[in-house]
């Protein structure tokens, strides 16, 4: 059975949820079947000792993980958190749950120890989620915004109480989405401003100029001569400065 820490004032949704799904001898065996697989107590740790070895492990894992991309052979740890929080996922969509941190670290808490150990919540909010935006949605709207998925069982005050305790990580969001959020601009005229760019490389001699004579005056008359193509001395400088700081040169 689900043991609601004492410590807090009031059991959550979460909590609350879980606490229901202890009589479910589905979820039981489920629960077990986890257990078994990461190498959990069949009934959970009852020592705060030994469930925080078991942490470290999964945490050195986790740190493993996030450092070099990816795992390799020669690392040995019985726990692959790849495979134990697509677990998680599972029982959560079993049992209809929404996928949020608060749903996750509760359901964690309840395979560490039924409860019994209090561990960190990273939320208490069941209905509510945080979902990173992809950057061509900031690049097409040309906003910069943060998008919070907000499930069945959230009530308007959960959804309320959600924003109001994440203010301050939300403003953050929105401060570095907002690199992301600037247009990707389509370059024109590719081929006319590659050969603005050439003509521009060429010597004075090789282009025929005279002393006093002006370079993007005369690559303008040559692209109006040759190309048929009619650009002012002062967009021919834009351009090259352009091209220049494309090829960073």
């Amino acid at each position: 059975m689900y043991m609601v820490n004492k410590n807090r004032p009031k059991t959550n949704k979460a909590e609350e949820i879980f606490y229901k799904l202890s009589f479910n001898p589905n979820f039981q065996n489920d629960i077990k079947t986890f257990r078994n697989k990461f190498n959990i107590p069949e009934n959970g740790f009852r020592k705060e000792l030994d469930l925080k070895d078991w942490l470290a492990k999964r945490d050195k894992y986790l740190d493993k993980l996030i450092a070099k991309g990816k795992i390799t052979n020669k690392d040995s740890n019985p726990i692959d958190m790849l495979v134990y929080l697509l677990s998680q996922t599972t029982i959560l969509k079993k049992y209809d749950l929404p996928i949020t941190s608060a749903s996750q670290d509760v359901l964690e808490n309840y395979i560490l120890s039924n409860g019994g150990i209090p561990l960190s919540l990273r939320s208490e909010n069941l209905g509510c989620e945080f979902v990173v935006p992809e950057e061509i949605k900031l690049q097409n709207t040309k906003q910069s915004f943060v998008e919070i998925r907000i499930y069945d069982k959230a009530s308007q005050s959960d959804v309320f109480n959600y924003v109001k305790d994440n203010w301050n990580f939300i403003k953050t969001i929105l401060s570095l989405n907002k690199e992301k959020s600037k247009r990707i601009r389509i370059t024109k005229n590719k081929e006319r401003d590659e050969i603005i760019f050439k003509l521009s490389r060429k010597s004075r001699e090789k282009l025929g100029l005279e002393r006093g004579n002006y370079k993007d005056i005369k690559i303008s008359s040559i692209m109006e001569e040759k190309y048929g193509i009619y650009v002012t001395p002062e967009n021919i400088r834009k351009i090259i400065s352009k091209q220049r700081k494309l090829r960073n040169l």
